[in-house]
């Protein structure tokens, strides 16, 4: 294998909920060559109700949008008129949250689990980040706390098996 010939194995696993209401997801384990670098990737994801949503649109700062708008596009309106033309004809839902994955079926069942087990009705998936993780040594303490313990060992495995 070369230095630059990649070789991965896809897992979309649900591995656990984070202190900070985040549904943790293993998306994939990665090689490149033989030792140059290895690790696993990870995307992280919050619940939202429409109130949540509600709430995240009323309490957003829309100041530096709006700024934006009246040095760039010659905006005349006034910052409360402004906002409320974003609020009722634009899509302020993806201001304040991230679609990515929204669809993909592992994160309509985690969140369809999540209604169930947290007695609530989330309808929509804010994805908060992903990163890559290089070694065991990587993985924070505070996702490693609230990993489903059947899929630790997962974890420890496709570490053990990317760093030999």
């Amino acid at each position: 294998m070369i230095k630059d010939e990649r070789t991965s194995q896809t897992y979309n696993l649900f591995i656990g909920k984070s202190n900070d209401w985040e549904y943790v997801f293993l998306e994939e384990a990665f090689k490149y060559g033989k030792d140059w670098m290895k690790g696993l990737t990870w995307n992280t994801f919050e619940f939202l109700t429409q109130w949540d949503l509600d709430k995240r649109i009323d309490d957003y700062d829309w100041l530096d949008l709006w700024k934006e708008a009246v040095y760039h596009w010659n905006c005349t309106d006034s910052y409360q008129d402004w906002v409320e033309e974003v609020k009722d004809n634009w899509d302020a839902e993806a201001t304040v949250k991230d679609d990515s994955y929204c669809n993909e079926p592992r994160l309509v069942e985690a969140m369809s689990l999540a209604n169930q087990h947290e007695s609530e009705d989330y309808e929509y998936s804010d994805c908060r980040g992903g990163w890559r993780i290089f070694n065991h040594e990587m993985l924070s303490e505070r996702y490693y706390e609230y990993v489903i313990p059947a899929n630790l060992k997962i974890l420890r495995d496709l570490f053990y098996k990317y760093e030999e």
